[in-house]
C-alpha cells in the first residue's frame, strides 16, 4: 500500500479517514460525506484501488484492505501517544 498517497488524500479530504474502515462503504455514501460530485468520487475511488488501500465490493461500493485496517490501527495509536 502507497502510503505516502493515501496520507495526500487524508489531507486533501480529512473526512475521508474518518470513515475508510467503517466496512462495505458505497460511493453514493463516500461522496455525500466528502461533498463531491460523482467523477470525482470515482477517480478517488480509482485511486485508492490503485495504491492497493482498498478492494472493490461490487461495482459501486468498497472495503478497506488488511493493509489499510493494519495501518490506520497504527496510526490511530501514534495519534494517541502525542
Amino acid at each position: 500500500m502507497d502510503e505516502v498517497k493515501l496520507e495526500k488524500l487524508f489531507k486533501k479530504y480529512p473526512q475521508l479517514e474518518g470513515f475508510i474502515t467503517a466496512g462495505t462503504i458505497s460511493l453514493k455514501a463516500a461522496r455525500t460525506i466528502l461533498d463531491i460530485d460523482r467523477w470525482l468520487m470515482y477517480d478517488i475511488f480509482v485511486e485508492l484501488i490503485a495504491i492497493k488501500a482498498v478492494k472493490g465490493a461490487g461495482p459501486v461500493s468498497w472495503r478497506a484492505t488488511d493493509d489499510l485496517r493494519e495501518y490506520m490501527r497504527k496510526r490511530g495509536e501514534n495519534e494517541s501517544c502525542g
